[in-house]
Parts: C-alpha cells; sequence; structure tokens
C-alpha cells in the first residue's frame, strides 16, 4: 500500500537521476530502521516489565518467581532477525520500482 501511495514520488525520483536499485534499498531501509527501532524499544520493555509480568500471570500454576536470564544473544539475536526479514521483504516488494516510469507522471495530471 506505501508503495501504491508513493509511485509518484519515485517517478520523481527517477526523472532526478535516482537508479531503481538506488530506491529499491531506499524503500527497504525505511522498514529495517523502524523494525530495529521497534526491536530496541522491545528489549527496554522487557527488561523493565518481564520478570514481574510473568511472575504475575505464573502465580496461577503455582510457580511464584520466575526469573529471566538474559544475555546479550538472547536480546539482539532477535532484533537482527527481524530487522534482516523486514529488510529483505521489502526490498523484495518494491521490485515494482523497476517499472514507474517518468511517462507516467505526465498521463497521471
Amino acid at each position: 500500500k506505501i508503495f501504491l501511495k508513493e509511485r509518484n514520488d519515485y517517478g520523481i525520483y527517477k526523472a532526478l537521476g535516482f537508479s531503481s536499485n538506488a530506491l529499491r534499498l531506499q524503500f527497504a531501509l525505511r522498514f529495517a530502521m523502524v523494525a530495529f527501532a521497534g526491536g530496541m524499544l522491545g528489549i527496554l520493555l522487557s527488561l523493565c516489565f518481564n520478570n514481574r509480568m510473568m511472575s504475575a500471570l505464573l502465580t496461577n500454576i503455582g510457580i511464584t518467581d520466575f526469573p529471566a536470564a538474559y544475555t546479550p544473544v538472547s536480546l539482539i539475536l532477535p532484533v537482527l532477525v527481524l530487522t534482516v526479514c523486514f529488510f529483505a521483504f521489502a526490498y523484495f516488494v518494491s521490485h515494482r520500482i523497476k517499472r514507474v516510469s517518468t511517462r507516467s507522471l505526465i498521463s497521471d495530471n
């Protein structure tokens, strides 16, 4: 949906001399940055609230204390995997940028 809304913008960028690959990278990097920021926020919230929340939820089944052990790998790896997946999917979906031409700008008006 984002691509369809920005189709005219990509035509303008192509008219200014940007290549299709540069525009595809820019499109994918936007999604990767948002995914990375969301992952970092998730890490922060998990560090702050995970022990209390899990202890409260598991009290009903008899587990009164839930100490979570964090390692750098257990925190960073999921964020990196999600960021790479978001980047790859956005890059794959952005293949339609190659089909956008500057002529479409003239015909749309």
